[in-house]
């Protein structure tokens, strides 16, 4: 198109529909766009960086190679957080599935030229005997190689005379009637019942995690995030990456294995993921779950080096659950209720809400809670550095769910003393974040304060520092959070998440003044 002023016309046709007042014709834009290669970033920083989900299509369901090149077009090239999310790191196992499963037993003498024929759903697949050669045994050999090599939906193997046909799935469309027919020309004696049908049958709980399995990080996981981490190390990137506290499908079945937080009406803490009907349950601080994590965080740690990268670990939120339901706060599985019976001598105090006074007892109930919680964290750290003297560790807290004003018992209890410093706390650096003071409240001055909380409230340096900030949706005022943010001299805000950033088309490069052109 030649330079200069162009006019569009745009005309509304069709048939005015009778029922309506007239027409309606909804305008936003034109774009006009100019056919090129993917520009590169107006301008760089490693003072931001982007927070990557595994959980999310914006990240699994790439590449590494084009996920890194995607960042690498951002401009934003500081530290990226690297979550590795709730469903696909993990060994899983069906649990207590009912396969549909029949027999076909060949018994009998069987002559030369008789005829077998098994029909499996709509399918016939036959044998002809072959005297000298072909007895019972040999038949059920046959048809399990011959289902093996045809058929998708089912399997087959044969012991002796008995042939067994499994089901592979149990959709509607997998349900299979079976059946054997011998011809009335057959001379033989041979005989081929069928016990059962490939009918019915249940998944159990789908995909429950299975602690057995080593390495606990499943091949997928290993292989995409080696090649991720190769591709940092090559482009001169970092990350660090962040497990939680919660875990889809835990194999909890207490008093004997304990793996989730319960209230203390004993139900569990579970949040919908918004897959399907599927739910994350938080994990209680026990020795199951601390050594399955351990061996994750020590696995993660492992391809971190082997890539060349220093390997980064965050515990993301790894914390006392938030919120109470009708009976109270989430302090009451079984081994928690077992260790506090030892520890104090007593059942553990029922407390109903964040906001409950931590000094109840004279401080006894709340001390154990969070000296549990520092245990398992310090264990996990150390069997960790024991296998990976290099890794270094940061600590994502969130500042909104355990505000020093308004959750005066979850501040106590999910900031121990000893995290409140960067010397002895065995952590590198403090990632605070606080999602509900910008994008529920609306009040920038809470996410300022919650952004200088580790170096103006606690004992933190500034230098080890970090800012993990939102941007989920319109009405979030980010942009205006990142001006007041940046202004405080981190070293690094990292935003949550990467998906987002791409999904709404929010602009890059980030601004850096309050020009009222990015003020909601």
């Amino acid at each position: 198109m030649a330079a200069g002023q162009h006019r569009v016309v745009i005309t509304l046709s069709g048939n005015k529909n009778p029922s309506s007042q007239g027409w309606y014709f909804y305008f936003d834009f034109l774009e006009c766009a100019v056919k090129s290669d993917v520009p590169d970033p107006v301008a760089t920083t490693t003072a931001v960086g982007v927070a990557t989900d595994f959980d999310t299509d914006n990240t699994y369901k790439l590449s590494p190679q084009r996920l890194v090149w995607n960042i690498q077009k951002l401009g934003l090239l500081g530290e990226i957080d690297h979550y590795c999310g709730v469903f696909w790191w993990k060994q899983s196992v069906a649990s207590s599935p009912s396969y549909p499963q029949c027999t076909v037993t060949f018994s009998g003498n069987w002559n030369d030229q008789d005829v077998v024929w098994l029909h499996v759903g709509g399918s016939a697949i036959g044998k002809t005997v072959f005297g000298g050669q072909d007895n019972s045994s040999t038949i059920a050999r046959h048809f399990a190689n011959f289902i093996n090599a045809i058929f998708d939906g089912v399997w087959a193997t044969a012991a002796g005379s008995v042939l067994t046909i499994t089901s592979h799935s149990f959709g509607s469309v997998w349900q299979y009637h079976v059946y054997t027919e011998l011809p009335a020309s057959n001379t033989g004696s041979g005989h081929a019942p069928v016990t059962g049908d490939l009918r019915g049958g249940t998944y159990g709980v789908q995909w429950v995690i299975d602690p057995t399995q080593t390495p606990v990080l499943n091949r997928a996981f290993r292989d995409w995030n080696t090649d991720f981490f190769g591709l940092l190390k090559a482009n001169g990137m970092s990350a660090v990456c962040s497990f939680s506290q919660e875990l889809v499908n835990p194999p909890d079945n207490p008093p004997s294995s304990v793996w989730v937080q319960r209230f203390p009406d004993g139900q569990p803490v579970e949040t919908a993921t918004g897959l399907g009907t599927l739910n994350s349950s938080q994990i209680a601080f026990s020795s199951g779950p601390q050594d399955y994590m351990a061996q994750a965080h020590a696995a993660m740690a492992g391809l971190m080096g082997a890539a060349g990268l220093t390997p980064r670990l965050q515990f993301g939120e790894i914390l006392w659950w938030f919120l109470a339901n009708g009976s109270g706060m989430a302090f009451y599985d079984a081994d928690t209720q077992a260790a506090a019976q030892s520890t104090l001598g007593r059942a553990l105090a029922t407390f109903n809400t964040p906001n409950d006074d931590p000094s109840i007892n004279s401080y006894a109930d709340a001390n154990f809670l969070r000296t549990r919680l520092y245990n398992y964290v310090a264990a996990i750290q150390s069997a960790v550095l024991a296998q990976c003297p290099s890794a270094v560790f940061e600590l994502l807290w969130p500042m909104d769910v355990n505000d020093p004003d308004n959750c005066r018992l979850l501040r106590y209890i999910n900031l121990p003393p000893q995290w409140t410093t960067r010397a002895g706390s065995r952590f590198d650096t403090f990632l605070i974040e606080g999602y509900q003071y910008p994008g529920i409240n609306h009040n920038l001055d809470q996410a300022t304060r919650c952004a200088q909380y580790p170096w103006t409230e606690l004992a933190w340096d500034q230098a080890h520092c970090r800012y993990l900030m939102g941007l989920y949706y319109g009405t979030w005022p980010w942009l205006r959070e990142f001006v007041n943010v940046n202004r405080l001299g981190l070293p690094v805000i990292k935003i949550w998440a990467y998906d987002h950033l791409c999904l709404f088309g929010w602009p890059v490069p980030l601004p850096t003044t309050d020009d009222r052109s990015f003020i909601y």
